[in-house]
């Protein structure tokens, strides 16, 4: 089985070429090789901006949350304040006491080997 080799000549190559420029075109629209790579780029094109559109909307709700907790820490914060200020007046208060009742203790056990 022998193989038979065409050979082509110049001429020949020209025709074939002028051929496949006047019919590449058409060829490829029926292919719809443009048609869908640019439908795909769309698409994509499309879906990228509802991602961003999301991570935006989640980048909103994270600042929120983030606000919401500062001023809930700030709210916590005001009210432990409050509660330090009233530990505060208490212990002095306590101090007071402690300190009247000693001095009347004092003053009683003085009167009392001054009389007796």
């Amino acid at each position: 089985m022998g193989e038979q080799v065409l050979e082509l000549g110049n001429e020949e190559l020209k025709k074939i070429g002028d051929y496949v420029q006047g019919h590449l075109s058409e060829w490829i629209r029926e292919a719809n090789v443009i048609e869908y790579k640019t439908h795909r780029e769309i698409e994509l094109i499309e879906r990228m901006v509802r991602v961003e559109e999301e991570l935006k909307n989640q980048r909103e709700l994270m600042n929120l949350g983030f606000t919401t907790m500062n001023k809930r820490f700030e709210d916590i914060q005001a009210q432990m304040e409050k509660r330090f200020e009233q530990v505060d007046i208490r212990f002095k208060q306590m101090f007071a006491y402690f300190t009247t009742s000693f001095v009347i203790l004092a003053a009683l056990m003085s009167l009392y080997q001054f009389l007796g």
